[in-house]
């Protein structure tokens, strides 16, 4: 339980982290207690990480306690947390439920009482990018933008973020539904407490669209500022537009200069750019 004369930021505390640790200094003069507390660890998931929390100046004795400032149940963490012989905090195997601020108090009799507080972050790489694009026909007819694809972002901490790119170039396409193109995003926080983002393409599809290959990529965040970026495999769309341009011309056999014999067998060809292909009818004209 805390003790009663615990500082107002500690008591706003709703447990002790671990039990106090009494240590002794050089019994020289004593000082007012401070502390020098990194304000802020960044970690990977998974790795060992100790927050420090050294009182500056001389003490003869003082006792220093760690509290969580948002509930949390300590007895459920493993392995647990630990206090090495300087009151340094140990956590091994940082998790995700571990990213919190946690409050240092260090009690020094007659020099004072002094509490600072570390947070801790705790980052985590997402899985591999996976895209589903739509594997229907899309016409170019249509006014508004259609469903393009769905990519998917799993395990991650903090959320990544998802852009879309065509032809290597990306996509400036806003959140607010527009008839020229939006995405929708959705973040989902998974039972392991890390977060999965799902992100889905809407396009106005134009005729040159037909050979664009497309992808998305997901941004996630690493310490000290650091950046990394998984991207999807390459997909191209089925697309249905109306033909534009149809070609005629006489196949073989014939001269160079384009004369047939009587009695010769021709061959005439008919081709339209649409997609999927035309149907074609042969008129003679009398």
């Amino acid at each position: 339980m805390e003790p009663p004369d615990a500082p107002a930021q500690a008591r706003g505390a709703p447990r002790l982290l671990l039990l106090a640790v009494l240590l002794a200094a050089h019994p020289d003069a004593q000082a007012e207690v401070r502390l020098s507390v990194p304000p802020l660890v960044e970690v990977m998931r998974g790795k060992s990480v100790i927050l420090d929390c050294t009182p500056t100046g001389t003490h003869d004795h003082y006792m220093l306690e760690w509290f969580l400032v948002t509930m949390h149940d300590t007895r459920g963490r493993s392995p647990p947390y630990q206090l090495d012989s300087q009151g340094r905090l140990v956590l091994a195997e940082a998790q995700v439920g571990d990213e919190r601020d946690y409050v240092c108090v260090v009690r020094a009799g007659a020099a004072g009482t002094a509490e600072a507080t570390a947070r801790l972050n705790v980052f985590a790489k997402p899985e591999a990018t996976e895209v589903s694009p739509n594997k229907g026909t899309l016409s170019v007819m249509e006014d508004s933008a259609q469903e393009i694809a769905t990519c998917n972002s799993r395990n991650g901490n903090p959320a990544p973020k998802i852009t879309w790119y065509r032809n290597g170039q990306r996509l400036e396409v806003p959140v607010e539904m527009n008839p020229e193109g939006y995405m929708t995003s959705r973040t989902v926080r998974e039972a392991s407490g890390l977060l999965s983002l799902t992100s889905t393409l809407y396009l106005r599809l134009r005729k040159d669209d037909r050979d664009a290959s497309f992808h998305c990529a997901a941004h996630y965040s690493l310490p000290e500022g650091r950046h990394g970026r998984l991207d999807s495999p390459t997909f191209h769309l089925t697309l249905h537009y109306p033909t534009e341009h149809v070609q005629f011309w006489v196949g073989s056999p014939s001269t160079p200069a384009g004369w047939v014999r009587e009695g010769d067998t021709v061959q005439l060809l008919c081709r339209g750019d649409g997609s999927p292909s035309p149907e074609y009818t042969l008129f003679r004209l009398q």
